[in-house]
């Protein structure tokens, strides 16, 4: 019968699958570039990367756009029916049109720079824009909604931005500067100032000489005085300065935060933001009226995106393949990771990801030297997620953990016996341990140098899950093989007995032969068998001394060696290796 790892199906992936929809029951946060209708009764707003609208009261938002791409600056019609906005959607950022009520979103512009839209003109036929289109500069230009016909109204060799006409279209105001509306308390000539000029693009001029940043110029109603947006007061707030010349005075402000994006309606309705939230309240030319009010906005609806994250690692510190050669452990930054092998046609329903990998741990700990279950179930390994460094076991169906060692030392280089019944591993300096995991009895079978610097050395069971074959250090720093009976009754027998380092000790499948590495011929080291068994010398009588050779009649074979008896017992150790 075939066996699965049920928790393996359908999460065959190093991914984490998030959806972030927007909570209806929970307030936006985190709008962007608000702008109020002429009317004052609706504010459209960037959120999610589209375009949203609301009642200048709060409440719940609507969604206008729908884009993976980025979807920003709306700016209304002056009948309300339409809102022009920039997206990245087509790759730069050109400028669209869609109906307010929603519908199919127009691409206006078709440029190979960014487009940022400033205003509508007061016939509702033109859109004003900014772009970075020809060097040195940038441009001031218009685009009519219909025709899609352009006209230059200004090149500066500085950054030109947030252009709006006045009520009757006669005249422009903008900022001019390349400072940037996030750098707050920059003084000098880098900074963004509001100019005025003709709609033409004639007789241009600076408004307020002060030599900190002021963005986002906004007309009075009566065309007589504009607001903007500066730090001259400490924290950012909203003056208004006079078209014709005089004094600015602060009108607007919200006690210990800074105002960002603010536009006006023309019954005075101004719409801010701060911290990520969207307040309304009233602004007059003439002086501070009342702190504006934050507006809860809900803009519950389910999400466009879908975000995977895949972690690709270039190396596994540990890698070990399940007795039925079906899948892979693989230890990386401390954790257990599970993949298949192979995928096979009849493991796609098991393994829909294939070859990816799934973390079976993750824990702050680090998890390390894994081994399989013989059955495939679980994993034992080395865990220091409780403090300090133990054996545990992991079953794969149900993820629940199991502390095998609680020893107040370190437990480390666990190996389970091939009949699954037992477990071998070293504690402290030394000692060589076994566990027996029906009963939870642990046996010590010998003392010992058994780590070299911080590595500790080989550790093998016999096929018949009968003795053990270690590495210890020896006194003058080399290391031998060893072999030991699980249960204690026989051993230990230093088997290599040889000046240099042997280590790595595996069994042959018939138990016979010992194969590991050593440095006995050289600088290189290289791979010896060595029999556990010696073979059977035999004499002819002409090797034989005295009469020897008379008396056992001549062809006499006389056996020097040793056959054991007992084919549990790897019996005359010492034997010189091939």
């Amino acid at each position: 019968m075939r066996r699965t790892i049920p928790l393996l199906i359908g999460l065959l992936a190093v991914a984490a699958l998030t959806v972030l929809p927007a909570n209806a029951a929970e307030e936006a946060y985190g709008m962007l570039y608000p702008w109020i209708s002429p009317d004052g009764k609706r504010i459209a707003f960037s959120y999610q990367g589209d375009i949203w609208t609301v009642s200048s009261d709060g409440g719940h938002a609507r969604r206008l756009t729908v884009s993976v791409a980025f979807d920003r600056s709306p700016r209304w019609s002056p009948d309300g029916s339409s809102i022009a906005f920039c997206s990245n959607r087509d790759g730069n950022y050109d400028i669209y049109v869609i109906p307010s009520l929603g519908g199919d979103a127009k691409r206006l512009t078709y440029s190979d720079a960014n487009d940022y839209p400033g205003d509508w003109s007061p016939d509702g036929r033109k859109v004003l824009f900014t772009t970075y289109r020809h060097f040195p500069g940038s441009q001031m230009m218009e685009i009519d909604v219909e025709t899609l016909d352009e006209r230059l109204v200004l090149w500066d060799n500085t950054s030109l931005r947030y252009a709006r006409y006045s009520p009757d279209g006669t005249q422009i105001a903008f900022g001019r500067g390349p400072s940037s509306y996030t750098r707050l308390g920059y003084r000098g000539a880098g900074n963004s100032q509001i100019w005025v000029m003709d709609a033409d693009g004639s007789s241009g001029r600076r408004l307020d000489d002060w030599e900190g940043g002021q963005f986002w110029a906004q007309w009075s109603a009566d065309g007589k005085a504009i607001y903007y947006a500066t730090d001259r007061s400490g924290r950012r707030s909203v003056y208004a300065v006079d078209v014709a010349g005089d004094k600015p005075r602060e009108v607007l402000k919200i006690s210990g935060k800074d105002i960002f994006y603010p536009s006006v309606a023309h019954d005075g309705t101004i719409a801010v933001w701060a911290d990520g939230n969207i307040f309304v309240g009233e602004v007059s030319p003439h002086g501070l009226v009342r702190e504006p009010n934050r507006l809860s906005i809900y803009a519950g609806s389910d999400s466009k995106y879908r975000y995977v994250t895949r972690e690709v690692f270039g190396t596994a510190d540990e890698v070990v393949v399940s007795p039925d050669g079906k899948w892979l452990a693989l230890v990386i930054r401390g954790d257990i990771y599970i993949q298949p092998v192979s995928r096979t046609p009849e493991e796609e329903v098991d393994a829909p990801h294939g070859g990816e990998a799934v973390n079976f741990t993750n824990t702050p700990g680090r998890e390390w030297m894994v081994q399989w279950h013989p059955d495939c179930e679980s994993l034992i390994f080395v865990s220091d997620k409780d403090g300090e460094q133990s054996i545990y076991e992991l079953d794969l169906n149900t993820r629940e953990w199991e502390r095998l060692t609680k020893s107040s030392e370190i437990d480390i280089y666990p190996r389970i016996s091939p009949d699954g019944e037992k477990i071998a591993f070293y504690r402290g300096e030394g000692e060589l341990m076994v566990l027996e995991l029906e009963t939870s009895f642990t046996r010590k079978l010998t003392e010992g140098i058994t780590r070299r610097g911080v590595w500790y050395t080989s550790l093998e069971w016999s096929p018949d899950s009968e003795w053990l074959a270690y590495t210890q250090i020896t006194p003058a720093y080399d290391r031998d093989i060893w072999l030991i009976k699980a249960d204690g009754t026989e051993g230990p027998h230093n088997i290599t007995k040889y000046p240099t380092s042997n280590w790595g000790p595996l069994w042959t499948s018939d138990r016979k032969n010992i194969v590991f590495v050593s440095y006995r011929e050289g600088e290189y080291s290289r791979v010896y068998l060595l029999p556990l068994k010696l073979p059977e010398l035999k004499f002819t009588d002409e090797m034989l001394f005295g009469d020897a050779s008379d008396e056992n009649g001549g062809d006499t074979e006389a056996d020097a060696g040793v056959n054991p008896e007992d084919a549990n017992t790897p019996d005359n150790c010492e034997a010189e290796a091939d």
